[in-house]
Order: structure tokens, then sequence, then C-alpha cells
């Protein structure tokens, strides 16, 4: 009974709250893709590569 009602309770927070749940993804998907990008950046400084778009 206490873990459906944990349950319960974590979906009643994403539904009042999907805002700052898609905010906060979207804030992580960003610093990855960030981090990644200056990686990717530094890697390419040595040799210059035309960036392609999936």
């Amino acid at each position: 009974m206490l873990r459906k009602r944990r349950k319960l309770q974590f979906w009643d927070v994403l539904s009042e709250q999907p805002r700052i749940i898609i905010c906060t993804a979207i804030y992580h998907v960003g610093i990855r893709f960030f981090l990644h990008y200056q990686l990717f950046q530094q890697i390419t400084n040595s040799q210059p590569v035309k960036i392609r778009r999936p």
C-alpha cells in the first residue's frame, strides 16, 4: 500500500508540475550538449572538420 501511495503521489506531482519537469529535462540536456560540444571543439581544433548534423 505504501508503494502504491508513493507512486500515486509521484504521478500527481508530475501532472501538477509539468513545466518544472520539462524545464529540468531541457536544462540537463542542454548541459550535456554543451559539455559534448566543448569536447568536440577541443578534439576538432587540431583537425578542422565540417560539422555534420544528424
